[in-house]
């Protein structure tokens, strides 16, 4: 069956990259319509309600000092709730209260006086943060070259702050224990958390791209609604049913996007599990990150949720996110969660074996393994081929910046480039 009416623009894909497309031809008088496999806008930026609770599909912040989200998305009716500035890092056997940067003071004098930041790390520290801040990120991007971890040896820290600090800290960004992965997204994130907190929507991370959602009229958004196939100005569904479109938006992930396109698909991304425990009473009162500065044990950060948004669970009760990496996964297998709870109980004692386990995502292709990457050839800027264009964070960086920035700019690129009767 063929769909009579042809759309101006069919976009594949209803997560950050393609409902920001949507949003941005929309808005330019631009027929859309969007299809997605799953029967939830977002894609990986989802929150789930289980029992009461706020579960977002792993770990996921929003660092409010993002250009792109500042411009399209409404903060405040996101109510917006962040964490406080810094970390508590568990070195040896303490935790430490522990601030890179000295743009948030007191953390920072805390950590000095704890011993693990040197007179030395306070000079080189200030200068790092000068730099962060005054330079445009497209600059700051275009400059950074090499890993994460050559950006962390750049700076030239003590061991104590690289190692107890920044790499667990970058580790949780790039999603890399390795710290193999491009050093553009850590040096990005370190100058958004210099110019912003880092913050959590009050009601879940997926209340994100339900705002973009909101801006479309209901029915373009098609849910539930697998596209099998691409051809000349036609998708076809998993029905069968095909759907005349003057354009396609490719705006899905890049294994999605190459078995569309029938290209070679790139290797695996990173994966990573989130595993949330509830308690009664939270093992940390402060909306703060904690790190594992050891570098021991499958835990890399730890956070409680509803110590920064108390929506994110019933009144009573405390809701514990714990992000393990690839590396440690691939160590714990089977016995992730046993070995998950023998460092909760070294770290907490003998109070966490009254915390219930109360889910456990594993999130494979959390990030491309690689990036930027082009999973076509050919083709020009996100113009795949005459009449097919693609958007998505895996052409520019794993974030829910560049998502967005991809989307938008992929809409630019038809506006300009294709005529609309």
């Amino acid at each position: 069956m063929i769909m009579a009416e042809e759309i101006d623009v069919a976009i594949i894909g209803a997560g950050m990259a393609g409902l920001t497309a949507a949003v941005t031809l929309h808005s330019a008088g631009i027929g859309v319509m969007v299809f997605d496999s799953q029967g939830f806008v977002g894609g990986r930026v989802a929150t789930d309600d289980f029992e009461g609770f706020k579960l977002d599909r792993g770990y996921q912040v929003i660092l409010n000092a993002y250009p792109e989200c500042k411009e399209q998305l409404n903060y405040a009716l996101l109510d917006l709730k962040p964490f406080d500035a810094g970390a508590l890092v568990r070195v040896k056997d303490q935790f430490i209260p522990f601030s890179l940067f000295s743009s948030h003071p007191v953390t920072f004098i805390k950590s000095i006086f704890n011993g693990l930041i040197s007179v030395g790390d306070v000079f080189k520290l200030s200068k790092i943060a000068r730099h962060l801040k005054k330079t445009p990120l497209d600059k700051l991007l275009a400059e950074t070259t090499g890993s994460t971890l050559s950006v962390v040896q750049k700076y030239d820290l003590s061991p104590s702050v690289a190692n107890h600090f920044l790499k667990p800290l970058l580790a949780g960004i790039t999603l890399d224990k390795s710290l193999s992965s491009s050093g553009k997204l850590a040096a990005m994130a370190m100058k958004m958390m210099l110019e912003g907190p880092v913050s959590i929507p009050a009601r879940g991370i997926g209340t994100i791209p339900s705002q973009l959602a909101s801006l479309l009229p209901r029915e373009v958004i098609r849910l539930n609604s697998s596209v099998e196939s691409i051809g000349p100005n036609r998708i076809t569904l998993h029905t069968g049913t095909q759907v005349k479109a003057k354009i396609v938006l490719i705006a899905t992930d890049p294994w999605s996007a190459a078995r569309l396109l029938g290209t070679q698909v790139p290797p695996p991304g990173r994966e990573v599990a989130c595993i949330y425990y509830v308690s009664k009473k939270p093992p940390v009162e402060e909306p703060v990150i904690v790190l594992n500065g050891n570098g021991t044990g499958p835990i890399n950060h730890l956070a409680v949720l509803s110590s920064v948004s108390p929506r994110y669970a019933p009144k009573g009760y405390s809701l514990i996110s714990i992000t393990v990496l690839e590396e440690e996964l691939k160590k714990a297998g089977n016995q992730l969660e046993s070995a998950v709870k023998d460092q909760l109980v070294d770290w907490y004692g003998q109070d966490v074996n009254d915390w219930r386990h109360l889910h456990t995502y594993r999130v494979r292709n959390a990030h491309p393994a690689a990036y930027p990457l082009k999973v076509w050839q050919g083709g020009t800027g996100l113009k795949v081929r005459e009449g097919v264009y693609a958007c998505g964070d895996y052409l520019e960086l794993p974030s829910l910046n560049h998502a967005m920035l991809s989307g938008r700019k992929a809409a630019e690129q038809i506006i300009k480039e294709v005529k609309f009767s």
